[in-house]
């Protein structure tokens, strides 16, 4: 082990671990010193702090370093289980991919049948559509030309009418004037008559004026012959113009009629044409699904072609493998370095949170480290994944938001909204390039805020920040004891490395604290 670090030029630097020094060293004139202990470090967990003596004065260095060293053979197996896992969620993610593609083609080639199917009844629709615009053009035009004709007839008629009632007139004219001729010849008699006797001067005035009184009331019956003749022939043409504008009301009613049935008839026709270029273009999708699904599988075809040349390799290469070493039973590869210690730095402050500095290497699984929240309702969750995975979050089933995974497989969201206090299920999906999920968790967590003497004496409210570790080392003074917090608290801790702020955990008492746990492998 090697420990290295800077302080005040010329100070003495002493290495302890667990209050028992285990290595010093003096700062040399840029403030570095380095400090080799003698022992290797066996495995099991270690404490380690610094002190420093400078002109008589000793100052305690505000850092304490976790370092746990890992069993050899532990970490081999916990190796072999991650690179199992690892292969198993490969394996997972590769047939959800495939399943999906699968899915998705089925839904392709159903689309593409159903809008065949859409196509053949569109065009069914089309010609029915079609005949039925043609059968009721037909029947406008008949109709059209049937009031055409009526028009014709009632407009001969009304020729025939009106010659009739000329010839009815020019008759009556004729014979009005034959009939006055016929009184002026009686006239001239009677005047002769008169003229030639005076002696019946009286009677033949007399008969005068009876002629006289005759061609009267002939006149005036005549006259009231001709008005009875015009009033009829008026009412004749009255009833003649009436039907003539009906006749005409007809014919523009079957004009628009016409008109409507054409418009109707060009509407349909849009429509029918609307209906075809979208079975064209639903045609075309099909076909470019089509086109896909082809790539699809000619890639899904060269994937297995080199995943079976890969496996032929392998095989190949353990044949070889299996002649140069006599032992015929499958060895796994061995590592090319031992498995290195993990380092981790612990700030005093509780609200700074811990930093590992040395292994402690990303096995890059999908989880959930950090719930952070504060008074103002801001909340923070991070994590580990992939790196470049995409990671999406919900809480209660609500979109919390979006991250992608930075090249040490670390996440980080803080959702824009304010999550209220108490109980919520959080939720974490990793997402795979297609969209598809990948990975998740679901924990549940609780935004608690309690008055500081709400709590009995001998419990805690976990603070945006805590961990088991500073709760350990607040509560025993040394944060090697987190496992007596755990044990008492199982029913609400799932994962030790993962608490949350505002859960309220039982802190046995400094006895029961003092007790180391009886699986510990650490030994000086």
């Amino acid at each position: 082990m090697v420990v290295a670090g800077r302080a005040a030029a010329g100070a003495e630097v002493i290495l302890l671990e667990d209050g028992r020094e285990v290595g010093r060293a003096r700062a040399d004139a840029r403030g570095e010193w380095v400090i080799l202990p003698p022992d290797p470090l066996r495995p099991g967990p270690y404490q380690f702090s610094l002190r420093a003596r400078i002109g008589g004065a000793e100052i305690a260095g505000p850092d304490v370093v976790l370092v746990v060293v890992p069993d050899p053979a532990t970490a081999l197996a916990e190796a072999a289980a991650r690179d199992a896992a690892a292969r198993a969620a490969a394996q997972a993610e590769a047939i959800a991919r495939a399943e999906q593609e699968s899915r998705r083609l089925a839904s392709l080639e159903a689309e593409r049948h159903a809008a065949a199917a859409r196509t053949e009844a569109e065009a069914q629709l089309t010609a029915q559509l079609a005949i039925q615009a043609e059968t009721e053009r037909q029947e406008r035009a008949a109709q059209l030309a049937a009031a055409e004709r009526a028009l014709s007839q009632a407009a001969e008629a009304q020729v025939a009418a009106e010659a009739q009632a000329e010839a009815a007139a020019v008759a009556e004219r004729e014979a009005h004037a034959a009939r006055i001729a016929a009184a002026d010849r009686d006239a001239a008699e009677a005047r002769e008559a008169a003229a030639a006797t005076e002696r019946q001067a009286r009677a033949v005035k007399t008969a005068a004026a009876c002629t006289w009184a005759l061609a009267q009331a002939e006149a005036q019956v005549q006259a009231q012959a001709e008005a009875q003749t015009e009033a009829r022939l008026e009412a004749a043409a009255d009833r003649d113009a009436a039907e003539a504008r009906e006749a005409a009301a007809r014919t523009e009613a079957a004009r628009r009629a016409e008109a409507q049935s054409v418009a109707e008839a060009r509407r349909r026709q849009d429509v029918a044409l609307l209906a075809a270029q979208e079975a064209a273009r639903a045609a075309a999708a099909a076909d470019q699904a089509e086109v896909a699904r082809r790539e699809a599988a000619a890639q899904d075809a060269l994937a297995r072609t080199a995943l079976a040349q890969v496996q032929a390799a392998r095989a190949e290469a353990a044949r070889a493998a299996g002649a140069e070493t006599p032992r015929t039973e499958p060895v796994e590869a061995a590592p090319a370095a031992p498995p290195s210690a993990l380092v981790v730095l612990v700030p005093p402050v509780d609200a700074s949170p811990a930093r590992v500095l040395q292994g402690g290497a990303a096995t890059h699984a999908l989880g959930l480290e950090v719930v952070d929240y504060d008074d103002s309702g801001s909340i923070r969750f991070a994590g580990t994944a992939v790196p470049g995975a995409s990671i999406r979050i919900y809480v209660d089933d609500r979109h919390a938001g979006d991250a992608e995974a930075d090249a040490e497989g670390r996440w980080t969201v803080a959702p824009q909204y304010e999550v209220t206090i108490g109980r919520h299920r959080l939720r974490v999906d990793q997402l795979a390039a297609n969209g598809a999920v990948a990975a998740r968790i679901e924990l549940p967590f609780q935004r608690d805020q309690l008055p500081a003497d709400s709590v009995a004496e001998g419990r805690v409210v976990v603070q945006p920040g805590n961990n088991l570790w500073r709760l350990a080392r607040g509560a025993y003074g040394r944060g090697i004891q987190y496992t007596v917090i755990f044990q008492a608290n199982r029913d609400q801790i799932r994962n030790p490395n993962l608490i949350f702020p505002g859960q309220v955990f039982t802190i046995p008492s400094a006895a029961m604290g003092e007790a180391r746990p009886a699986d510990s492998n650490r030994s000086r």
